[in-house]
Order: C-alpha cells, then structure tokens, then sequence
C-alpha cells in the first residue's frame, strides 16, 4: 500500500512528452531525477510503514480530533468516513509534493524548475496549514499556487485541495465552483491530447483524485 503512495496524486511529473517520435532533454532529465527520488522514498516509506494497520489507526484517531476534537472542528458537517478519507489525503499529499519539491530542488538550473519550485513550495504550505484546521490560510496558500505560471503545464490540480479547504471552512459555494472546475480540467486532460502526455499511472492517479471531487461537491449540497 504505502510503497504505492507516490502514485496518488496526479503531476506534471507522471507525464512524458512526445516530440516527433523522441523524448526531448528535458523530459529525460525529469524521468531521471524522478526515478532516483522515487526508488529512495519507497525504500524510507517501506521501513517507516512497517505496520500500515497503526498508520489507518493514527488517521483515524486524526480525523476524529479534527473534526470533533475540542479545539474546534470542520465549520460543514463531515461525515467520520468522509472525514479519514481527506485526512487521509492531505497526509499523502503531503509526502508527494514534498518529494516533488526535493525532486526540483535537485534541477533547479532546468528552465522548467522555478514555477515548480513555487507551485509546490505554495502547495505544501496550503497542507500544513490544513494540519492546523486553519482553512482559509490554506486556500490562500492553494489560490495562489493555482496562478503561478509552470512550464508547459497547468496548475488545475491544486483546484482539488482548494475545494477541500473551502469546504472544511464552511464555503461551500466557493468549494463548489473549485471542485467543478478541477473536474472539468481533469476531464478534458484524460479525453485531450496536450503537449505533456498522461503516464498510465498519470491516468490512474487522476481519476482517483476525480473520484474525491465528486464525492466533496456532494458534500457540498
């Protein structure tokens, strides 16, 4: 389970590039790194994950301090199974953009690296304050990683957890429209060719994560 995590959310990274027939430089250089960084993370997340019935325990008991904890709670009703399943998210999340922001840290020369480089540095900061139950500053974060300009590629992904934090603080309206938009962009990419071909994995990924925002927008109602 947990040496499959790294295929949960979909990235620019889970895609390859066709250009008459070849990969192009760059694409080569990010497969590269990604696979240096993906054996090593597997290989920590194996020998920290020993016991994946006392990580789902931990979430668990996370998601009910969340959302019915005394320090305060989701401001829209979370159903507790609905509630472990973006707990559960936003922990994986969390150890995939922060493997994302290593892996361009490494490249920061390529021309494609800065807007990574802000795009999940933003991303990451947007989770930590979900951590904290501070949702508004984690659609803050999340907006503003949603318009930085990345090379070649969208930033329509981080539309997803920018729902989520919308909903858990209470703006369902906003949620909705977010979460609708994710899904047409995540739409037209499985159905649309684009510069940045869908990995097999790419694809999987991004259908998972399709399937949470419908299940968020019927929070929403």
């Amino acid at each position: 389970m947990w040496a499959k995590c790294n295929r949960l959310i979909y990235t620019k990274l889970h895609k390859k590039r066709k250009t008459n027939g070849r990969v192009d430089v760059y694409t080569a250089d990010r497969q590269l790194c990604q696979l240096r960084i993906r054996r090593e993370k597997v290989k920590q997340m194996n020998k920290a994950c020993k016991n994946p019935a006392l990580i789902s325990l931990c979430i668990s008991l996370w998601s009910l301090f969340l959302f019915f904890g005394p320090l305060g709670c989701a401001k829209s009703y979370v159903p507790p199974e609905d509630g472990q399943d973006i707990l559960r998210a936003i922990y994986e999340e969390s150890l995939l953009v922060k493997e994302n922001l290593e892996l361009v840290g490494r490249n920061k020369d390529a021309p494609w690296a800065q807007g990574d480089i802000d795009f999940y540095g933003l991303w990451l900061k947007g989770l930590e304050e979900e951590k904290k139950k501070r949702f508004a500053d984690a659609a803050g974060f999340y907006k503003k990683a949603y318009k930085v300009t990345r090379y070649e590629v969208s930033s329509y992904e981080v539309l997803l957890p920018l729902g989520r934090a919308y909903l858990l603080g209470g703006e369902k309206r906003k949620a909705f429209y977010a979460l609708k938009e994710f899904l047409k962009e995540a739409e037209s990419e499985v159905s649309n060719p684009r510069p940045w071909e869908l990995t097999e994995e790419g694809e999987q990924a991004l259908r998972r994560n399709m399937v949470r925002a419908k299940r968020l927008l019927d929070l929403c109602k």
